[in-house]
């Protein structure tokens, strides 16, 4: 049994392409199909991303809430962490916009 690393740009296109498409039926047996990869390596990237984000967020949360901020510095360092989280995911929504048409108009 052979063991692939893929790079993680490759991993986020295909949870993007996930992400976008997750309501349609199989999306991800044909990601798997149109990449060459195993529907399990699909599945588990997409469980280990959505694991990520939500941890990520829990802890900004966590950390807000219980007012864990000793310093102003603090308070700005956790700011400046949130802002970049959300330039990601926003990032990631305009790759969405881009890859849309371009995904809609290929065949399975």
């Amino acid at each position: 049994m052979s063991h692939n690393k893929y790079s993680l740009p490759f991993k986020l296109t295909i949870v993007t392409e996930y992400m976008m498409n997750k309501k349609t039926k199989g999306i991800q047996a044909k990601l798997a199909n149109k990449y060459g990869i195993s529907k399990n390596s699909v599945g588990n990237w997409i469980k280990k991303y959505q694991e990520t984000v939500n941890t990520k967020a829990s802890n900004l949360n966590k950390a807000y809430n219980e007012h864990l901020f000793p310093s102003n510095q603090d308070s700005l360092l956790i700011e400046n962490t949130i802002l970049k989280s959300i330039i990601v995911e926003k990032e990631i929504e305009l790759n969405q916009l881009r890859n849309r048409k371009r995904f809609k108009n290929m065949k399975f």
